[in-house]
């Protein structure tokens, strides 16, 4: 499968609706010419490969977070929503794996979404005298109380280290060692620890000032299991860790098709001609800016980079 191709089964065609799964982007807005200081749904597509039961397995990532510049147009703070991945074989077939934020079910088969993790410290992007994106490099790390994130080897290199490290935290408090995802296959509960580091190139605004896109030139993320539970066949949790849950998966970038990202400028409320049903606005809280970039961060991408679509 090439770049194209990927594109193609990633992002809606033309003949699709709004009312697909894939959702619907937020209406335009009008913006200062002269300024990017605003709030944003930020998306970063990084593409990967790992080995996983023999077979080569593609995996799509797509980090999403809501990010405002400030008027200064120096930084922007981020705000973590959700991560999503999908993994695909040689035959395509997909599994889905849920990271905090996403819909997972707990032990009593409740579904929960784990909070966004908010309590880290907001990372800073520079800009340039251009008014856009510069190259820099950005660090985040969940589960482990790390002192300066951009230092890799105070991560610990394998999951026997991070099992041991005294700094593994519950950071989604829901009573286990450092933030709990859920497999799908095979089925369970991973309790993990991450380090993610991810390098920018130089964005492009886009002739209606609605996004800026450009490229991820480089981005490395490590994580290790510090613990698990299994669920059985009849979906319910085991209570016992599963060896398969835990197993490493080392995720390595592709170098066939682009890593990209895409900022999408938000509206005011005092600037809308209508207060339209379903969209959102830079005033409305975190929650709901999350919750709309999760049901619609395809069609966010598709407005971003519309020679997708075919």
């Amino acid at each position: 499968m090439d770049g194209e191709d990927i594109l193609d089964s990633e992002y809606r065609d033309d003949d699709q609706t709004d009312d697909d799964d894939d959702g619907e982007d937020i209406d335009d807005v009008p913006v200062d010419e002269n300024t990017i200081a605003g709030t944003y749904f930020f998306i970063e597509n990084a593409n990967g490969y790992t080995k996983f039961y023999g077979p080569l397995w593609y995996l799509y990532m797509y980090n999403l977070y809501i990010g405002r510049i400030d008027e200064d147009q120096t930084k922007m703070d981020l705000v973590f929503c959700d991560q999503k991945v999908e993994m695909t074989d040689e035959e395509n077939i997909q599994m889905n794996v849920g990271i905090p934020g996403m819909t997972y079910l707990d032990v009593n088969g409740n579904e929960v979404i784990l909070p966004s993790i908010k309590a880290v410290p907001a990372q800073t992007y520079v800009f340039t005298e251009e008014k856009t994106f510069s190259p820099d490099t950005a660090y985040w790390v969940w589960g482990l109380e790390m002192e300066d994130w951009s230092v890799a080897d105070d991560f610990p290199a394998t999951p026997d280290e991070a099992k041991a490290d005294s700094r593994v935290f519950d950071e989604d408090e829901d009573g286990n060692p450092g933030v709990t995802i859920h497999i799908e296959n095979p089925d369970g509960f991973r309790w993990m620890v991450r380090r993610s580091e991810q390098t920018f190139s130089k964005g492009t605004r886009s002739t209606d000032k609605q996004y800026i896109t450009g490229q991820l030139l480089s981005w490395d993320w490590v994580q290790h299991a510090v613990g698990s539970e299994g669920i059985d066949k009849d979906g319910n949790p085991t209570g016992k860790p599963s060896l398969l849950v835990e197993q490493q998966l080392d995720i390595l970038p592709r170098t066939d098709i682009d890593s990209t990202y895409a900022l999408r400028i938000l509206g005011s409320r005092e600037d809308a001609k209508e207060d339209t049903e379903g969209q959102v606005y830079a005033e409305d809280d975190d929650d709901q800016l999350c919750a709309y970039l999760r049901a619609n961060f395809k069609a966010v991408l598709l407005g971003a980079f519309p020679q997708a679509a075919k």
